[in-house]
């Protein structure tokens, strides 16, 4: 037996949600950090140039993965839930805030290739709301832990 099984329920969901808020502050200061870049680094030499193709293909790419941080999250914690894991739980978490990194991240990209700060502040903004909104709850943990009680425990 691991030591995982050997722990109460509440004490092994405690230790999730702390990692996990761990996790979040983490991407939250690596997000801090997106958002400074391109102040640091300034805007592109060859920012006048016509093509919106580039632009239009990461602003797609931005407005996806934010839509699909909350559909992803959203489809992994009813299946973590239906399967009692609740290290799915933090692997649905994670994957959303990954994705509201990469909105953020697209529009950086749109900024140092083609100096377009407006799409930028918008798909950074999205970036932000989005893994603001990924706030973990604690619910989420509890409702996915293993309940015990024997066959047919939870159907009531």
């Amino acid at each position: 037996m691991s030591t995982e099984e050997n722990r109460p329920a509440g004490e092994n969901s405690d230790s999730r949600y702390r990692n996990l808020m761990l996790i979040w502050i983490a991407q939250l200061m690596s997000f801090a950090f997106l958002s400074l870049l391109p102040m640091l680094v300034g805007k592109p030499i060859d920012a006048a140039d016509a093509d919106d193709t580039l632009r239009q293909i990461f602003f797609a790419i931005g407005v996806t993965t934010l839509i699909l941080s909350f559909v992803l999250k959203r489809r992994m914690l009813s299946r973590a839930i239906e399967r009692q894991d609740a290290r799915q739980v933090q692997a649905g978490y994670i994957l959303a805030f990954a994705l509201c990194e990469m909105t953020g991240l697209s529009g950086v990209l749109i900024h140092l290739t083609k100096g377009a700060t407006s799409i930028y502040h918008l798909l950074l903004a999205l970036g932000w709301f989005g893994l603001l909104l990924h706030w973990p709850r604690r619910s989420h943990l509890t409702d996915a832990s293993f309940k015990s009680g024997g066959f047919g425990a939870n159907e009531f």
